[in-house]
């Protein structure tokens, strides 16, 4: 999500004059300097007009770690907000962020179990976790957001994709390359079985494509 990371592979948009048919997540990169200008109030003052029209806003922290950039990742519910909202920042904020990208997880339940299922349920209490926001209100109980959008089987896809982007991640810095960034991924801290945190706990039944729009 969400959610939440980025890939050098998917390509840099600050170039490009329209989104692909389907993206609905942005991943919004500053640099070091501008790591204490980027958090939950600029950006929402960025989205003011998109009231409404998106469900996450995501500001990773890697514990531990001093932050060479920091990423904002933003979702949509269509793809046209995303399109409109790229398209704006493109045209008179793009002196704020050094990328912007496409994020390869998108829609509200996919962001969420990926963020559950890489940080633990336990986390979504934390104030690491995603702001989430319905009818553009932002939700306070996360546990019943995860509970109506996120199902086991996207759980289980989430917690696959995060072992192979942290066996990703081991390998570049093992190879002195620069480390791709994860929005909340934090290896030392990742529950070993995520899915045993949800014994008894009620999942909703919707599912949604865990993979990247072609």
């Amino acid at each position: 999500v969400w959610p939440f990371f980025e890939l050098p592979s998917l390509g840099m948009l600050s170039n490009a004059t329209s989104l692909h048919s389907g993206i609905t997540c942005l991943a919004l990169r500053g640099s070091s300097q501008q790591t204490k200008d980027i958090n939950l109030d600029t950006m929402l003052e960025l989205l003011h007009g998109w009231e409404g029209r998106f469900d996450v806003v995501y500001i990773p922290t890697r514990q531990g770690k001093k932050q060479a950039s920091v990423t904002a990742f933003v979702n949509f519910l269509e793809h046209e907000s995303a399109k409109s909202f790229y398209e704006h920042i493109r045209s008179y904020h793009q002196d704020r962020f050094r990328h912007i990208s496409v994020a390869n997880i998108h829609g509200l339940g996919n962001n969420l179990a990926f963020f559950v299922a890489t940080s633990g349920l336990a986390a979504l209490e934390s104030d690491r976790a995603p702001a989430i926001f319905e009818n553009g209100r932002r939700v306070m109980d996360l546990r019943d957001v995860f509970s109506r959008h996120c199902t086991m089987q996207q759980i289980c896809e989430m917690d696959e994709l995060g072992d192979r982007l942290s066996q990703h991640e081991a390998k570049a810095e093992a190879s002195a390359k620069p480390s791709i960034l994860v929005a909340g991924r934090q290896p030392a801290h990742r529950p070993d079985k995520p899915v045993s945190d949800f014994e008894g706990f009620p999942l909703g039944p919707l599912s949604q494509p865990a993979h990247r729009p072609d």
